[in-house]
């Protein structure tokens, strides 16, 4: 027997377990968005996870992530607290287009006394050497972290016409109190 869930028309894309609670990652709505400086509206797909004992929701987050074409794939795990203070665990989701120009969103959200708390999201974009757009979070437990905080780093390059590569590397720190995180 196999069990699943239905979720807004839609399965659930991504399921984990632990400490006897249900953690669900699926697409709830799609909402139409004005394009920046552009007269012209845009698909955007929220998805959000839930928190569930038993059948009794305990809490829910939404975020954006992507528009159709980048969600040919997805992922969804349970990682460590990244030694922040009072963090039980981690969750991460990811979107995907596996394509080159289209971008890959990852969304962070901390778990801690049965809420979820969601971090600003990444999103990584690139095309075969033209360009691209990096972000990742360096987290208390990875080489460079510090106590208390995570690091945004944000690296984008692009080719000139001579070929030549210009990086340009960005950071943002957001420190961590325990419950909540607020930028540096």
């Amino acid at each position: 027997m196999t069990e699943g869930y239905i979720w807004g028309g839609n399965l659930c894309v991504g399921y984990r377990n632990k400490n006897g609670y249900d953690f669900l990652f699926g697409l709830s709505r799609t909402v139409n968005r004005k394009i920046k400086d552009l007269n012209e509206m845009d698909k955007q797909n929220i998805a959000g996870i839930k928190v569930m004992e038993g059948n009794t929701l305990i809490d829910e987050v939404y975020f954006d992530t992507g528009k159709g074409e980048e969600l040919s794939t997805a992922s969804f795990g349970i990682e460590s607290n990244h030694k922040l203070q009072d963090v039980e665990f981690t969750l991460k989701a990811m979107v995907s287009g596996e394509a080159c120009g289209i971008g890959t969103y990852d969304q962070y959200v901390l778990y801690k006394e049965k809420k979820l708390i969601v971090l600003p999201q990444l999103m990584n974009v690139g095309d075969a050497g033209a360009y691209y757009h990096s972000e990742e979070y360096v987290f208390p437990n990875d080489k460079g972290g510090i106590p208390n905080a995570f690091i945004l780093k944000v690296e984008d390059m692009e080719t000139d016409d001579k070929n030549r590569e210009k990086k340009k590397r960005s950071s943002k720190t957001y420190l961590w109190n325990g419950s909540s995180y607020k930028l540096k």
